[in-house]
């Protein structure tokens, strides 16, 4: 299996594939191959903030959304992971930006020391 040539980005906003199940979920469908498609403006519309936010979701089952790890068996190059990190959707892109001019969000590293401490591991 390749999963970084198997894997196929869409021009579509929804839906997704959201695996893995959450807190509000039986046991059986907390696991990577239990699958629930997205519906983001279903899950946005008891958002209170005007104009909706790109990030944050207020009820179930959006909440319990987590993040995408992903572990390859051969090594990939930073061009290819920076393929799934990349925003796919105009409007998603549209709604960031206008967050982040507005204030509501930045662009940086989360801790400005991480480069360098990866560095020192791989050392």
């Amino acid at each position: 299996l390749n999963a970084a040539a198997d894997w196929v980005r869409t021009d579509k906003p929804d839906p997704r594939v959201v695996r893995g199940g959450s807190w509000e979920f039986p046991a059986a469908d907390c696991r990577s191959s239990a699958r629930l498609g997205s519906n983001d403006l279903e899950w946005k519309a008891y958002d209170p903030n005007r104009p909706r936010s790109p990030w944050w979701y207020t009820t179930d089952p959006a909440r319990g959304v987590g993040f995408r790890l992903f572990s390859g068996l051969n090594s990939l190059s930073r061009e290819k992971i920076e393929e799934f990190w990349k925003i796919d959707s105009e409007d998603i892109e549209f709604d960031v930006n206008d967050r982040i001019q507005g204030g509501r969000g930045v662009l940086g590293l989360v801790d400005k020391d991480l480069p360098q401490a990866i560095l020192d591991l791989q050392k």
